[in-house]
């Protein structure tokens, strides 16, 4: 599979996908990631807009367009040491109901907003504790993390937006757009130097979204 990701950073007015690592100056076709052109974008704007509701606006928010790690419906890694977190949500989040996938979203926001705290028992317990009693100590961690964040998910999920896709029918949310989408937009932007195709609200002002 070709690696494709949308990344968007505090304060970032515009969504750009990247194809292996390198910037592309349009959005890519249906063809060339697990979701389709209007799901990337739906779910790269509202990542955005759920993060800046819980005044994680300092952020910077990676999708990658595949699906998560094992059998999880989403997940998410944070960057030792910095404010990035990537993230990975099955497919199957667009056919399911809102309120499903607003417990989704608002789960692995919550262990973003939680990760100095992961941080601590991931790294720093390292040579302070033998290996067996780390490893007992971190899944026992892990494990009660988990019920936390669950817990704590269904009291926070009223509080994000809903998804772009929310009130489409099924065959809508599925459905793949053209697949010369890259050329087609190329064609319609031949000046363009700056990829602006979708805003995204003001990442510092959550009150500022529509």
């Amino acid at each position: 599979m070709i690696a494709t990701f949308d990344e968007v950073r505090p304060g970032q007015r515009g969504l750009r996908e990247y194809l292996d690592n390198q910037p592309v100056d349009g959005p890519l076709n249906d063809t060339e990631s697990y979701y389709t052109g209007s799901q990337r974008r739906w779910l790269a704007t509202w990542l955005r807009r759920c993060a800046n509701t819980l005044l994680l606006n300092n952020w910077t928010v990676r999708l990658w367009h595949e699906p998560p790690r094992g059998d999880a419906h989403a997940n998410v890694t944070a960057t030792e040491g910095r404010v990035f977190a990537s993230f990975r949500f099955e497919n199957e989040i667009f056919t399911q109901d809102i309120a499903d996938a607003k417990n989704h979203m608002a789960h692995e926001l919550l262990h973003v907003m939680l990760e100095q705290a992961t941080q601590m028992v991931e790294y720093d317990l390292k040579g302070l504790l033998g290996d067996q009693a780390l490893a007992i100590f971190q899944s026992t961690y892990r494990r009660q993390m988990e019920f936390a964040v669950d817990h704590l998910a269904s009291v926070i999920e009223a509080a994000l937006p809903d998804p772009p896709w929310a009130g489409l029918p099924l065959n809508e949310r599925t459905a793949k757009a053209n697949t010369t989408a890259q050329e087609r937009w190329r064609g319609e932007q031949p000046q363009a130097d700056v990829v602006t195709y979708l805003a995204v609200p003001d990442a510092t002002n959550p009150a500022t979204e529509q």
